[in-house]
């Protein structure tokens, strides 16, 4: 009988280390499973840029910003340029956004957009969207 105790504890460890093998490699397949569904999603927004509206994006910035103050007025989205490199600083928007943010043209131009960041944004929430100008 002591024989068959001395097994049965030897082989208790061994037991505890496949379960805990096993939880990992769930915990591991788990991760991953997300991992892939979050790219899936990613791709499928980069695919789409416009993501399941019926508007088009602008391609240049004359397009997103026309300097005719009538027609900047009556877009419907809202739009924010900023400059590609540095500080990101904004160079214009347009009324949609105005009244979206609550900040007209000329308090922002020239800032960068963490001026709009404050302690009730939401991070998890940004997709953001560069147009190659």
């Amino acid at each position: 009988m002591a024989k068959s105790l001395e097994t049965v504890e030897d082989r208790q460890p061994e037991q505890l280390k496949s379960w805990q093998l096993f939880a990992r490699l769930q915990r591991r397949l788990h991760r991953r499973a997300i991992r892939i569904r979050e790219a899936t999603l990613q791709k499928r927004i980069e695919d789409d840029a416009t993501a399941g509206s019926h508007v088009s994006l602008p391609k240049t910035l004359k397009e997103a910003l026309p300097e005719d103050i009538e027609i900047r007025s009556k877009d419907e989205r809202a739009i924010m340029v900023t400059e590609v490199g540095g500080r990101f600083d904004i160079i214009g928007c347009n009324k949609a956004w105005e009244n979206l943010c609550g900040y007209a043209e000329c308090e922002v131009v020239g800032k960068n957009s963490t001026a709009l960041q404050g302690p009730e944004t939401n991070y998890d929430g940004k997709l953001f969207f560069v147009i190659d100008v």
